[in-house]
């Protein structure tokens, strides 16, 4: 059970826990000869039977609040510390406000210096503390008369903690390994040691972990989890970590960092959040108001950007964006406290829901934020992901859902049983659809097709053409997958790089088969193909009819467009480019004018300007005063997605 010290400066508690401990947990020149905790302090305490208090010593004065703030992060227990002669005091106060806002469960009040007042000093001071204490969330917190200088109420303390002990229910270990980072140094014959409290997960030695600062990975050499020799470091235990790594280096890491699992790597600068303003705040807190962020052990810059009506009155809660000048990492469900941008003072606090945050640049949104923000909200992953696949029928992207509730497989796979889902991996993204919305997809996709075809006189459709036509923010991949499944089980039918409804496909195939003798004809006039219409002619078929099986072809890649009446063999086209290239290669000029391209390809001077003009379009060559020259390699342009 993790308890931190709160209270304000000189009230005892650094004194309090020697007193419990034996520690001295001032640990800083410093701080003995001023005789002020200025840094977080550690101690432990073991009641037999595997039952171990671990002391974390926060200091009092508000210079060192970000100190304090660091040792709150993971709290379960919160001793506020109050000296008898001088009573609650501004830092006292604030601190019982960050312990409420950081949803610390416990609280008990522990009265120190009972041997420099009388009783009715005491009596009065405790009846302040209970008036106090019954405006927060720990209403009937216990008072306990503590002197350090006699011992003086130590005992009864100590029990006190020891039964809370014994009745504490552990939380159970869940999530990927995360630990925040208060403290790094240097062992000597040992390297790198940082501290931290597990926040989530375990850890062994010997596994690999990643540093969420640098991305670097890391290695677990030793572990010491509640000031004892361990093999590993579970959720909610105090642990040093003695690291190793290639590029880790002491230098690197600092307080605020997070050491993680490469399961829950990512680092962000805007999340939704959660955003409690303090009751006692003077002023309504405005939109885009700067603040300091004191997230885990860190602290980070940033402003905060209210959604909605743009502003919060104190006392009140509402969703924002926390917009911060550097990314961090975090959550659902962590918790965090806002101070003003001097941070001079504490203005409120909250709690993430989606570490994921998107702008919201207008109206409409602000309206589809919000209904995410509703469908997120819950505590139970389990709702989260029914609401999720539920509301969005293209499916949600499985990493992102994982890594934002920090959930395991395991724990992944117990709340995904009942549901009756696709999960597909793409391109090393994982995409979770229901299978009912995934069908809903697949009819929506032959529907296209059907109307599609029937329009196009029986022309298939190009997956780009599809996917414009399907008007759903849904994935690429998605509908590759949905459209290569739909193959296998011939719903769908494809020809070259074209997709059909079935119906209409036996139709194409048929006029496919004029295609073959067009084909010769085009062979037959070769560089110098005439117009269209004539071919029409050649060969006996109206144009009206000719026209979808030219631009049937013109989709295969066997034919390019040169302009609106006339088309040329994909083979010869890009032999044509090839002579272009190598005018210039073996003649050593600067430009290619019509006369000259004629002359080396013994084309008609008219083809030849209509074959220039189109190269002109398509982004080879560029026409200057007396001739063209190259703008770039033939072989990398597109024409019409088909490579030439």
């Amino acid at each position: 059970m993790i308890i931190a010290t709160a209270g304000h400066v000189d009230h005892g508690k650094t004194k309090l826990i020697e007193s419990i401990t034996g520690v001295n947990s001032d640990r800083l020149p410093e701080e003995k000869d001023r005789g002020m905790s200025i840094d977080l302090g550690f101690a432990y305490h073991d009641l037999g039977n595997g039952l171990i208090l671990n002391f974390i010593d926060v200091p009092g004065h508000e210079r060192f609040i970000n100190n304090l703030l660091s040792g709150f992060s993971n709290v379960d227990l919160g001793l506020l510390v109050i000296a008898a002669d001088d009573g609650p005091m501004p830092q006292t106060e604030e601190h019982l406000s960050i312990l409420q806002l950081l949803k610390v469960k416990n609280c008990i009040i522990v009265l120190t210096k009972i041997d420099k007042v009388d009783q009715k000093r005491l009596d009065n001071v405790c009846c302040i503390i209970k008036k106090m204490m019954h405006k927060t969330i720990f209403p009937d917190a216990e008072i306990f008369h503590i002197s350090n200088k006699t011992s003086q109420g130590i005992d009864n303390l100590v029990s006190h903690l020891k039964i809370i002990a014994l009745n504490y229910h552990h939380k159970e270990v869940k999530g990927n390994f995360r630990l925040s980072v208060d403290r790094r140094f240097l062992v000597k014959g040992a390297g790198i040691v940082i501290t931290g409290t597990v926040v989530s997960g375990e850890v062994s030695v010997g596994e690999e972990l990643i540093h969420s600062k640098t991305g670097e990975s890391l290695k677990i050499r030793a572990i010491h989890s509640q000031s004892k020799k361990s093999k590993t470091g579970i959720q909610g235990h105090r642990c040093s970590l003695n690291i190793t790594g290639q590029k880790i280096t002491i230098d690197k890491i600092s307080r605020g960092d997070w050491i993680l699992s490469k399961n829950v790597f990512f680092v962000t600068n805007r999340l939704d959040a959660v955003l409690s303003i303090l009751k006692n705040e003077k002023k309504i807190f405005k939109h885009w108001t700067p603040i300091h962020l004191h997230l885990g052990s860190g602290n980070i810059t940033g402003h905060i950007a209210i959604l909605g009506s743009f502003f919060i009155n104190p006392g009140e809660k509402k969703i924002v964006q926390l917009v911060l000048d550097k990314p961090v990492h975090a959550v659902f469900d962590d918790k965090f406290v806002i101070r003003d941008i001097s941070s001079s003072r504490t203005i409120g606090g909250g709690y993430i829901l989606d570490p994921f945050a998107k702008k919201t640049p207008n109206a409409h949104f602000r309206s589809l934020h919000s209904e995410r923000i509703k469908l997120i909200s819950p505590n139970s992953s389990k709702i989260v992901l029914n609401n999720l696949l539920l509301h969005y029928i293209e499916g949600i992207d499985l990493e992102y859902f994982l890594m934002s509730r920090n959930l395991t497989a395991s724990e992944f796979e117990k709340i995904i049983e009942p549901l009756d889902f696709v999960t597909e991996l793409y391109n090393k993204h994982k995409w979770l659809i229901l299978k009912t919305n995934w069908i809903c997809l697949q009819k929506i996709i032959l529907d296209i097709l059907l109307k599609k075809n029937q329009q196009l006189f029986g022309q298939g459709m190009e997956l780009n053409t599809i996917l414009k036509a399907i008007k759903l923010n849904v994935p690429n991949f998605v509908v590759q997958n949905i459209l290569y499944e739909s193959l296998k089980s011939e719903k769908i039918k494809k020809f070259k790089n074209l997709f059909f409804h079935p119906h209409h496909f036996s139709y194409f195939i048929n006029n496919m088969s004029w295609w073959f003798d067009i084909e010769k004809k085009f062979k037959k006039y070769g560089f110098q193909p005439p117009k269209i219409r004539e071919i029409s002619l050649e060969i006996g078929i109206d144009l009206k009819k000719l026209e979808p099986i030219l631009n049937n072809a013109l989709n295969f890649g066997y034919l390019v467009k040169i302009n609106k009446s006339r088309y040329i063999l994909t083979s010869c086209f890009r032999d044509i480019g090839c002579i272009f290239e190598e005018i210039f290669n073996k003649e050593n000029v600067e430009k290619i004018n019509v006369q000259m391209f004629s002359q080396y390809t013994k084309i008609s001077r008219n083809l030849s300007i209509e074959i220039l003009e189109y190269f002109d379009e398509i982004g080879f060559t560029k026409r200057l005063d007396k001739g063209r020259v190259i703008l770039k390699s033939f072989k990398n342009l597109k024409i019409f997605n088909t490579k030439i």
